[in-house]
């Protein structure tokens, strides 16, 4: 039987939180009602029901809100002490990807797109999946080439090849976007790389950000620079071109 958890990320529209059936041997289940309500408890939740019938659990997801830490959060390690499916409801695109086993992402009620955390994170088929499931660079510009899967992306002071979305052709506008920590610096010119002057750097505690000009673009990336770092690489298959201005 289907035993993943699931959690969908409500955008605009709010969605109602609710466990899933899990079809599987458990403990005497009110044992285990008498348990989750001391937990939820703990957790200052206000309402919690499991229904007799279906061994199906409702969460008010909104009053068990709580802080994630490395050590994850506690409704998801009652989850899977009760061996039960189970659908969250969340806007915390981190919180998702750490508990889930499928993500279904919502734009205005409807599913913009659903898979598993790495290829929601890794694989977004729309803009508006890659803008949501992670921190990201913009570069507008028209697709000047098309070849093999890919284009080419022409902007102010730049030309870069990305992987090509939405059937894109020769004259469209389109928007490259990476993530930054696929943006890489480098001293030295090469394949896919764009000089860029390096504005400022910021100490961000387990990481050293970076912000850099190219024209009137503001890229950004993280790592250690010499300060002779004047050129940034964005790999072709990790700069996803889709249809459309920033």
């Amino acid at each position: 039987m289907f035993s993943a958890k699931a959690a969908v990320l409500g955008v605009v529209v709010a969605v109602v939180a609710a466990g899933a059936v899990q079809a599987q041997s458990a403990p005497p289940i009110r044992k285990e009602v008498r348990e989750l309500r001391r937990d939820v408890h703990e957790l200052k939740a206000d309402r919690v029901d499991l229904r007799k019938d279906k061994r199906e659990v409702v969460v008010d997801k909104w009053t068990i809100r709580v802080s994630f830490t490395i050590e994850g959060p506690p409704h998801l390690e009652l989850i899977v002490r009760l061996g039960l499916s189970a659908l969250v409801v969340t806007h915390d695109q981190t919180e998702a990807m750490a508990m889930s086993d499928k993500i279904l992402l919502l734009n205005f009620g409807q599913i913009e797109q659903q898979g598993t955390p790495d290829e929601m994170y890794n694989k977004p088929q729309t803009q508006f999946t890659a803008e949501f499931m992670g921190s990201n660079n913009h570069l507008p510009g028209t697709i000047a080439e098309v070849a093999n899967g890919r284009a080419l992306l022409a902007g102010e002071g730049f030309r870069l090849w990305g992987a090509r979305r939405g059937g894109l052709k020769v004259g469209d506008k389109a928007t490259g976007i990476i993530r930054l920590e696929r943006t890489k610096m480098t001293p030295f010119p090469g394949e896919n790389r764009v000089e860029a002057e390096l504005v400022t750097a910021m100490f961000m505690g387990d990481r050293r950000e970076h912000l850099f000009k190219l024209g009137e673009l503001r890229l950004r990336c993280y790592g250690e620079t010499s300060g002779a770092d004047r050129w940034l690489e964005l790999p072709a298959d990790d700069l996803w071109l889709f249809p459309g201005s920033a």
